[in-house]
């Protein structure tokens, strides 16, 4: 019995650093031991990570807003559920509004270090285009504008049903 747990834990080891080296092309093979150190990264790649973060959280809360007023709009005939909807979706809406606004903060402070590079890419094309930057749309307008439509229109449901 001792001898067949040794395999099977030595077999799930493999299987788990095999898939480890998935996510981490590029190392050594060697499938026993983890690398001893890690792959390079630098802030283009970081600029790319955080960038594809912020566009997905961004479109999950467009897509949830968009839900969570579509099942307001539903539940007309039911105005306490249709109130408990969307104080759910105020809840959760500032929560990824939050992490939204985390996202584009850590964004406009790696833009700001690759701008110190004078002959990096995006410092050149950046200097091309001139004027301000509008990702502020995206980081903080539109979330602070769903968050707080959710909210008044939750506000407004709860002051209807406690004003009968």
């Amino acid at each position: 019995m001792h001898r067949k747990l040794k395999n099977w834990l030595n077999l799930s080891n493999r299987f788990t650093w095999l898939r480890r080296q998935e996510v981490l092309p590029g190392l050594p093979d060697n499938k026993m031991f983890p690398p001893s150190r890690s792959p390079v990264w630098d802030g283009s790649q970081e600029r790319a990570f955080i960038e594809s973060v912020l566009n997905q959280r961004f479109n999950f809360l467009l897509v949830f807003v968009s839900l969570i007023l579509a099942g307001a709009i539903n539940a007309h005939a039911w105005p306490i559920v249709q109130t408990i909807v969307l104080t759910f979706g105020t809840i959760i809406s500032g929560g990824i509004s939050i992490t939204i606004q985390r996202a584009h903060h850590k964004l406009g402070l790696i833009m700001e270090i690759l701008k110190r590079d004078k002959t990096h890419p995006f410092t050149i094309i950046d200097n091309a285009a001139g004027g301000r930057t509008v990702r502020w749309i995206i980081g903080w307008f539109i979330p602070l504008l769903c968050f707080f439509t959710l909210d008044g229109a939750a506000a407004w449901g709860w002051w209807t049903i406690f004003s009968k």
